[in-house]
């Protein structure tokens, strides 16, 4: 598609609470540029599931609290030269995770630039 940008597929990670470790991550590349894409939820607790007998998570279901905690933590490090919060119309506004969660969102991705 000329004229239209997109992202590196070699590079491309999203910020996700996971047990990969920072040293893991690499960031997207968007015209040339190194850039972070973050999303993130917010472990509230846990529960036992009576169904595949186990602990499962809980999530905060408004995740958009946890992706302006990163953001604010990332821009304090004073390593970010510019942040972006791009809209993502089909991502849905209230939804549900795998174990159940309500989720809230306002649908927008932060997008950052390192320095």
């Amino acid at each position: 598609m000329a004229g239209r940008p997109t992202w590196s597929s070699k590079s491309s990670t999203t910020l996700l609470t996971t047990a990969t470790t920072c040293g893991s991550r690499r960031p997207a590349t968007f015209l040339g540029l190194p850039v972070w894409d973050v999303a993130a939820a917010h472990d509230i607790g846990i529960n036992f599931s009576e169904e595949y007998r186990t602990f499962i998570h809980r999530v905060d279901p408004q995740i958009d609290s946890e992706r302006a905690k990163v953001v604010t933590d990332l821009l304090f490090t004073g390593h970010v030269q510019s942040l972006a919060l791009v809209d993502r119309p089909a991502a849905p506004r209230k939804t549900q995770n795998a174990t159940g969660d309500n989720l809230e969102t306002d649908g927008r991705l932060a997008v950052l630039v390192p320095r």
